[in-house]
């Protein structure tokens, strides 16, 4: 039997609970994620009490499991031996997803899969964004102000305007699929498409558009459409490229940024060059999770970074935010983990998947993806289903 809480089976209720943390990433409030993570989590363990039978064999899963959760136990690693476990606590609670979701993704027993909770996500991210669109249009109408740009459109849903991107863009991604390569001719859909390329020309972000750009070139590569339909999609997906890359907002942002002297690529280099000068002095092991970061801020200061320095910029390249946290080794370990998810990916026969995965690396190389909450619950509520399905799949 299967065990259940009152008339709904605890396989339908993780699979809501799931879905309830996808549904919630894109609005206002940033606890709601938490909330309903916390939900899947007590059933989850509901279900591991009252359940005799496993979908996934234990033995099978702990590989990917310590793979997927490798940041989080290098991170709970660290805390321990740094002796500061107060301190740590903060630090261990905004890593706590990367341990939870995949262990009750890969452990749990649910019928839903990527698809479905994709469905529900891109629906809730198209409407979080039309909210956003009408609130802009209202502020303006009233006289409060501009909300049309970058920073000040992302404010209206209390979002950084690059983890917005990165929430449109997978949502995006979707509802092309489903219109140019399952040709699934729904109103809906083509409407939610619009809405949401509006809202990224909003955003102007140069890596979500990048990203967006090979995450639809790639789509379409691995895509079963005809070579000549493939020609086209891609020469309108470049037209379309060139329209928002020569546009207003994108022109007015690159401007400003160059009058700021902030998060230009010449900037984002000596970053980067920072990092490295910080991380020669611990190399093997890493500075840890727990200390203090004076030493990058100074060097920051000392390269003439003032931004960066005030601001107290992390390394914005999560390859290089691991190297400087726990050394080689733990990049080591990242670095294995991200091949072989890749390699995952690869003999996906979805293309969609071929594309995320692509978009989180384009987004890795920027910006440290998983010190912030909104990529580390896309990232790992995403891959681990896609690596569930594979394995599934295969069985």
């Amino acid at each position: 039997m299967k065990a259940s809480l009152g008339t709904i089976s605890t396989s339908s209720l993780l699979g809501i609970s799931i879905c309830l943390v996808f549904i919630s990433i894109p609005f206002y409030d940033y606890s709601l994620p938490s909330k309903f993570s916390i939900l899947a989590f007590i059933v989850w363990l509901f279900q591991l009490v009252n359940s005799k039978n496993k979908t996934i064999p234990n033995k099978k899963i702990l590989f990917p499991l310590f793979l997927f959760s490798s940041i989080f136990l290098l991170g709970v690693v660290s805390v321990i031996f740094s002796g500061d476990w107060l301190g740590g606590i903060e630090h261990i609670q905004l890593m706590a997803p990367i341990f939870v979701l995949p262990l009750i993704i890969l452990t749990g027993h649910f019928k839903a899969n990527l698809s479905h909770f994709l469905k529900w996500y891109s629906l809730a991210v198209t409407i979080a964004s039309l909210s956003a669109i009408l609130n802009a249009i209202i502020l303006d109408f009233v006289n409060v102000g501009n909300y049309y740009f970058y920073q000040d459109f992302a404010a209206l849903l209390n979002k950084h305007p690059i983890h917005f991107s990165l929430m449109v863009i997978i949502a995006l991604l979707y509802y092309f699929k489903r219109c140019f390569i399952d040709k699934i001719n729904k109103p809906f859909y083509f409407l939610s498409l619009s809405i949401l390329i509006f809202t990224i020309y909003l955003l102007s972000s140069r890596i979500g558009l990048i990203s967006l750009i090979a995450g639809i070139t790639l789509l379409i590569l691995y895509s079963s459409l005809s070579k000549k339909t493939k020609w086209m999609y891609l020469f309108l997906t470049f037209v379309g490229s060139i329209i928002i890359v020569f546009s207003n907002n994108l022109k007015e942002r690159l401007i400003t940024q160059k009058e700021l002297s902030q998060n230009t690529l010449d900037n984002r280099i000596i970053i980067w060059k920072s990092i490295f000068e910080v991380a020669d002095k611990n190399l093997v092991w890493g500075i840890g999770i727990n200390d203090t970061r004076d030493d990058l801020y100074q060097t920051y200061k000392k390269n003439k970074l003032t931004i960066a320095y005030l601001e107290k910029y992390n390394a914005h390249n999560q390859f290089l935010e691991i190297l400087l946290t726990y050394g080689i080794f733990g990049l080591s370990i990242f670095i294995f983990f991200i091949g072989w998810l890749g390699r995952i990916i690869l003999l996906s026969k979805n293309p969609l998947y071929k594309s995320y995965f692509l978009v989180f690396i384009l987004f890795m190389s920027v910006e440290s993806i998983f010190e912030r909450i909104i990529p580390i619950w896309l990232f790992y509520l995403i891959m681990p289903l896609v690596y569930k399905e594979y394995f599934l799949r295969q069985s």
